[in-house]
């Protein structure tokens, strides 16, 4: 878990739910919030201390983000208001198309949730310094939201928990804790070795765990030597957990973060993730360690693997993606891995390729909202990192060059790829004409998105509707822009050589600025 400074910081990842977006201040650092009330636009006097939640439905209202105060902002236009470039204010922003209902819940729970943790943070502090047992600490919390609280680390040995063994009910913790045996041994199994540590990679907030046979608990990582060593659980036990109960549980943990590193210490186990995420960001390439890991680990033995990369152009949330893991495990009974905000599938055997190809596809299809890469053949673990490439390579050119697609061979792409590789910059200048480079340059410097938007609007023969609807905006204000941008750059959308010469100088200054054009 990643302890984050600020109040906007917290808030955000307390709404993850919402897919909330943020945008912050330099000054950011040093604001608390402590309150929220609905606003309208037109409101001149601002408390720092608040969150004004407010609607933006049109370009004139996003005039009041120049004031310098804190915002949750709901509105249909995310991208026109993220790329507003006179923003002063700390702003989330959320679609308006969700549950307000549920959000202002949410919001409530979280300022509950920081009056509550005033109440305690004294007494938490005072037994930590006095007794130093965590135990005591624990049942503070514990009394406090109404549930019971363990800390495991990652080999699931236990640190300390909270009330006493024989209030345990819990099919997991009855194993852990009191190496109870279970009828539901393998599910208790599956989610130690598996869904656990697909939640605590990429954890910055508690998350709430339900799945059959596993009563609900909310899991929150604590880091300790750049990895997440410590687990804490809080089980659900009957009573539900109430909308600040997650908020408790991240400002507590936050609060002893630091005194769990310096108390306890754990070695690091190796496993295929831990694995898999060294060959790819190069920090393991010695071949003979490479060999010897993934044969204890009995990982990529197989002479025929090929690594299929799940991603999404939009935004997921990490519930989404945990869920969409779980599934993937089941039906493919493959080595499925969590890596941030992808998810990698390493399929075995051409034939069994072949099979799997079309549920797949189905499957990814049925989501709405993921797509997939996938590698050619590779033959062991020391060409992950290639394969990996390959992926990301046919990611990239499927953007450029396919823009409806869900499922790209890097096959159909190697020529391409070829090709966008081998440009130097004195081709760029040689193949692209004066004004692509132009958009470019001005996206760079006025943090706009000209020159994405005009890609896809070529690329879906000049329908503006269609652009609006990717881009998450409203047809009127689209067409808006696209007139805006023919205007400053002199573009003639009726010229067909023009317009050739401007997707093809496009395709090929997004291989040297992707981050321009998504």
């Amino acid at each position: 878990m990643d302890i984050v400074n600020t109040s906007m910081q917290k808030l955000t990842l307390h709404l993850s739910q919402f897919l909330p977006i943020l945008i912050e201040s330099e000054k950011a650092t040093k604001l608390k919030l402590t309150d929220f009330e609905f606003s309208s636009n037109d409101i001149k006097k601002f408390n720092p201390e608040i969150l004004y939640i407010l609607t933006i439905t049109n370009e004139n209202e996003m005039e009041i983000l120049k004031e310098n105060s804190n915002f949750l902002v709901l509105t249909p236009l995310i991208t026109d208001v993220k790329n507003y470039k006179d923003i002063c204010s700390n702003v989330i922003l959320i679609n308006s198309d969700l549950d307000t209902f549920l959000l202002t819940k949410y919001i409530q729970g979280f300022f509950q949730a920081i009056d509550k943790f005033k109440s305690i943070s004294t007494s938490l502090l005072w037994e930590l310094e006095k007794e130093n047992r965590l135990s005591r600490y624990l049942n503070l919390v514990s009394e406090y939201i109404e549930h019971p609280i363990a800390i495991f680390d990652n080999k699931h040995n236990l640190i300390a928990h909270s009330g006493s063994d024989e209030d345990i009910t819990d099919i997991v913790w009855e194993y852990l804790l009191m190496q109870k045996s279970s009828n539901d041994c393998s599910t208790v199994q599956n989610y130690l070795n598996q869904d656990l540590p697909d939640m605590l990679l990429a954890m910055e907030y508690p998350v709430l765990y339900e799945k059959d046979g596993i009563p609900a608990r909310l899991i929150t990582g604590l880091d300790g030597s750049q990895t997440n060593s410590y687990i804490l659980e809080v089980l659900e036990n009957g009573k539900s957990f109430k909308n600040s109960d997650k908020a408790v549980v991240y400002f507590t943990s936050s609060f002893f973060q630091y005194f769990m590193i310096s108390q306890y210490h754990n070695l690091r186990q190796d496993t295929p993730r831990s694995l898999v995420e060294e060959v790819i960001l190069g920090k393991e390439s010695d071949q003979y360690r490479l060999f010897t890991r993934a044969k204890e680990l009995n990982f990529l033995m197989q002479p025929e693997n090929y690594l299929l990369l799940i991603y999404t152009d939009g935004i997921v949330s990490y519930q989404e993606m945990l869920t969409t893991v779980h599934e993937l495990r089941e039906s493919t009974h493959r080595p499925v891995i969590l890596a941030g905000t992808e998810i990698l599938v390493f399929l075995y055997g051409r034939e069994n390729l072949y099979k799997s190809r079309s549920s797949l596809y189905k499957y990814i299809k049925e989501k709405g909202f993921y797509k997939c890469a996938l590698s050619t053949e590779f033959a062991s673990i020391i060409f992950l990192k290639k394969a990996y490439e390959q992926c990301i390579a046919a990611r990239k050119l499927s953007s450029i060059l396919d823009v409806n697609g869900i499922w790209f061979d890097y096959d159909a792409y190697r020529e391409q790829h070829f090709f966008y590789t081998r440009l130097s910059d004195e081709d760029v200048d040689f193949f692209c004409i004066p004004v692509a480079k132009d958009i470019v340059q001005y996206d760079k410097m006025n943090r706009t998105k000209y020159a994405y938007t005009l890609l896809l609007y070529l690329k879906n023969f000049k329908n503006g509707t269609t652009v609006a609807n990717i881009l998450h905006t409203h047809r009127n204000t689209m067409f808006y822009r696209l007139e805006r941008i023919a205007t400053t750059f002199a573009l003639d959308y009726e010229n067909p050589i023009q317009m050739n010469n401007l997707l093809l100088s496009f395709n090929i200054l997004a291989t040297k600025n992707p981050d321009i054009f998504s």
